[in-house]
């Protein structure tokens, strides 16, 4: 018969789905965050994103936050971690989405499903759905195509593109020094609280092996580097964890994700999340593009929220099965 913890999660899961009927802004996910955390206190706690010292807020006063799921009981740091985050990108909605739709996954289903259960078993996660808060709120109040943060730069314009102020590669190709561009890098690497945060926090999580950065649009999986043309030392790994991902993306609705290295299968991006991860942490470093490839673009339908972010999840179990077929890269 069926256990009560397993019909109350199944319950629960329906409770969940009608959530992601269309998308949320900055409070609401907060709020559902929180609504995890009271549906299992035993394998889901809230952190702050933190700078060096102290809480660094960012420009419009916001403080990141971000979500802890493990198996139930397990002491932080025992294990190898992966970490997600989304919305570096005000405008790219169905990232956060994603996002939390995979935090809701992990928590809802661990009793009841044989993949996330192993998953969570071999795995800390470690997700921030919206690493640029200010930008977020930014395009439900004034400008639905925002993508940048919201700082006020020197010469009266507002925002720098987080993804251009990480230190890898900081000021190469693909990355502007005008304030006003969409592309613009900031005055110098990591000088934006969104950026430098999560890199003060990265550095007490020694234990992450994976880093998604998940962007939208364009249905690519991409791999370091964004500055050089040049590839990474493990690059077969990359690309042997890449191809997996495509293929379980590509059997939720036969969508297919062209994997490959930033700078050759999309353009130069210099400064960007991923490579920083890689070169700096010592984690396999990747940047999602999820739906579509232009018809809808940063408009992506509310109908399309649970398929898309269907294929995140299977991305990360992949990586959770790989990785433990490939202990020497946990090692």
């Amino acid at each position: 018969a069926e256990s009560a913890s397993a019909r109350a999660a199944g319950e629960g899961l329906l409770r969940g789905v009608s959530w992601f009927a269309d998308y949320k802004d900055l409070s609401a996910i907060s709020a559902y965050t929180d609504s995890l955390i009271a549906l299992r206190p035993d394998m889901v706690s809230r952190f702050t994103v933190r700078g060096a010292n102290a809480p660094q807020n960012t420009a419009g006063g916001r403080t990141q936050f971000g979500i802890r799921v493990s198996a139930p009981g397990v002491v932080e740091g025992t294990r190898p971690a992966l970490f997600i985050n989304s919305l570096q990108h005000a405008r790219e909605w169905i990232t956060g989405m994603s996002s939390m739709y995979l935090a809701d996954t992990l928590v809802r289903t661990y009793d009841t499903d044989a993949n996330i259960k192993r998953l969570l078993d071999g795995f800390d996660v470690y997700i921030i759905p919206v690493m640029n808060p200010d930008g977020y709120e930014y395009t439900w109040t004034t400008n639905r195509l925002w993508r940048k943060n919201r700082r006020q730069n020197s010469d009266g314009s507002f925002g720098v593109d987080p993804n251009r102020n990480w230190g890898q590669g900081w000021g190469g190709a693909g990355a502007s020094t005008v304030p006003a561009d969409e592309t613009y890098r900031g005055t110098g690497a990591f000088s934006e609280p969104e950026t430098a945060n999560v890199r003060d926090w990265m550095g007490t999580k020694p234990n992450i092996v994976y880093h998604v950065d998940i962007h939208s649009y364009s249905q690519l999986v991409l791999e370091p580097w964004g500055d050089v043309f040049t590839l990474p030392p493990n690059t077969t790994s990359f690309a042997q964890l890449g191809r997996a991902m495509v293929r379980s993306m590509y059997a939720i609705e036969g969508r297919y994700f062209y994997d490959g290295p930033i700078y050759r299968n999309i353009y130069p991006a210099s400064g960007g999340a991923c490579d920083w991860t890689t070169a700096a942490r010592g984690a396999m470093g990747f940047s999602f593009e999820l739906r579509d490839e232009g018809a809808n673009g940063f408009l992506l339908p509310a109908a399309q929220i649970v398929p898309s972010a269907r294929e995140v999840v299977a991305a990360v179990q992949t990586v959770a099965d790989w990785m433990l077929a490939n202990p020497l890269i946990l090692s």
